[in-house]
């Protein structure tokens, strides 16, 4: 039960911010693509491997990732479009968190 103030009446209910979604990469290739993908705030190796098929990482606080084969991986973030890794086959790229911004009110 909600506490009243002394008219009877509820006190307003505080609203509460939403909550930023865990932001993903996902990375998927038809062909054999060699990957290796680092946390960037920490250096940890997240994924070291020959991918056929797709994967999917978190960004975290960003990712660093190097592609054997960037020109034939394509890259979605979260529900956004899909993309090509790169335009050469060997590249690297740089993924960031959006910054969550709530709607002032």
């Amino acid at each position: 039960p909600r506490a009243t103030s002394r008219t009877g009446t509820a006190p307003p209910a505080t609203p509460r911010q939403p909550q930023p979604q865990p932001q993903t990469l996902q990375l998927r290739c038809a062909q054999p693509c060699w990957l290796e993908a680092r946390d960037l705030k920490t250096g940890r190796r997240v994924y070291y491997n020959t991918l056929k098929g797709s994967t999917t990482l978190p960004i975290g606080s960003g990712l660093e990732v190097f592609s054997g084969r960037g020109d034939v991986l394509k890259i979605r973030i979260n529900d956004g479009p899909e993309q090509r890794f790169s335009t050469i086959m060997v590249g690297k790229r740089t993924f960031m968190p959006a910054t969550f911004t709530p709607t002032p009110r």
